[in-house]
C-alpha cells in the first residue's frame, strides 16, 4: 500500500516493514490501477481479500514506475499499462513487456517484445477477469512471464475436458481445461511442451468418482499422460483406473494413424 505524508512516498506490504521511497517524484507519484477490471469484479476480489494485490502493487511518477518500492528498471512512465493477473502482475510500455510477481521478494522480469502495442490475454471461457496466466503478443504466448516454445498466438487453445464418471462408465460434461493446452502439433501441460506429443490428436479427460477428481489425464495417437508426463504400461495401476472407452478411443487413434 503507498502513502504520501509530510511530502514523502511510503510503501508498506502487508505484514512487513513501512518503506520510504527515497527517490520518488510526490508531486507527480499515483498508484496505477487495472482499468481493465470492472466495479463488479473489483468487489468480488475485494471480498476474497485480494485487494492489495489488486490495486496496491504498482505507482509511477514522473520519471519512474514502481513496483512495490523497487524502481522497474528501463519501464516509460508515459506509456506504462498495468494489468493484474492473479499469479502475477503484467505491464507494457512503448518499448516491452514486463511481468511482476509478489511472492517473497518482489520480482521483476522484462519480456523482450517487437511490437508491445499487441499485447493482449486471451478470452478464453473458463477464464476469470483477473486470472491471466496467459498472455500474448504478435508473435507469442507467455505464462508468467516465459515465452511458450512454438506456440502461436492464433492457434493456442485450452484442451477440452471430459468428465468421465467412474460411478456411471460415462462422460457426463465437458469444458476447456486451464492445466492442459495445444497449438497445432504441439501440446502443454502448465506452458511447457510435452516433448514427443502430438496436439493434433490429444484428448483430456477427467476420472471422477463419487463427485471427486482421481486423475486427469490426457492422451493422443502416442502415450497417455498424467501431469504431463508420459504414463507408460508398466504402470499397471493407472492403466486399471482408465476406463476401457478411453484406451480403446486411444488404440483407434494410433491405428489410424499407422
Amino acid at each position: 500500500m503507498y502513502q504520501i505524508e509530510n511530502n514523502q512516498v511510503f510503501y508498506t506490504k502487508p505484514l512487513e516493514l513501512r518503506l520510504r521511497l527515497k527517490t520518488a517524484h510526490v508531486q507527480h507519484f499515483q498508484p496505477l490501477k487495472d482499468r481493465t477490471i470492472s466495479a463488479e469484479l473489483t468487489r468480488t476480489i475485494t471480498q476474497y481479500g485480494c485487494w492489495h494485490r489488486l490495486n496496491n502493487l504498482m505507482a509511477k511518477d514522473d520519471r519512474t514506475v514502481w513496483f512495490g518500492n523497487q524502481p522497474v528498471p528501463g519501464a516509460d512512465p508515459e506509456s506504462f499499462v498495468y494489468y493484474h493477473g492473479g499469479e502475477c502482475a503484467w505491464g507494457q510500455d512503448k518499448n516491452q513487456l514486463y511481468c511482476f510477481f509478489d511472492k517473497g521478494r518482489h520480482n521483476i522480469k522484462t519480456i523482450k517484445s517487437k511490437n508491445p502495442a499487441s499485447f493482449g490475454f486471451f478470452d478464453f471461457p473458463e477464464t476469470i477477469g483477473y486470472l491471466r496466466m496467459y498472455a500474448f503478443d504478435e508473435h507469442h504466448v507467455y505464462h508468467l512471464g516465459q515465452r511458450v516454445r512454438k506456440a502461436h498466438p492464433n492457434a493456442f487453445r485450452p484442451l477440452t475436458k471430459k468428465i468421465y464418471s467412474l460411478d456411471r462408465q460415462l462422460i457426463t460434461h465437458s469444458y476447456p481445461s486451464s492445466a492442459y493446452y495445444t497449438s497445432e502439433n504441439n501440446l502443454y501441460y502448465h506452458g511447457k511442451p510435452i516433448e514427443g506429443a502430438d496436439g493434433y490428436t490429444a484428448h483430456l479427460v477427467s476420472l471422477e468418482k463419487a463427485g471427486q477428481a482421481k486423475y486427469l489425464i490426457a492422451y493422443d495417437q502416442h502415450h497417455f499422460y498424467y501431469e504431463g508426463v508420459p504414463v507408460h504400461p508398466r504402470f499397471q495401476a493407472m492403466f486399471d483406473l482408465i476406463p476401457p472407452p478411453i484406451i480403446a478411443h486411444q488404440n483407434s487413434l494410433a491405428q489410424k494413424a499407422a
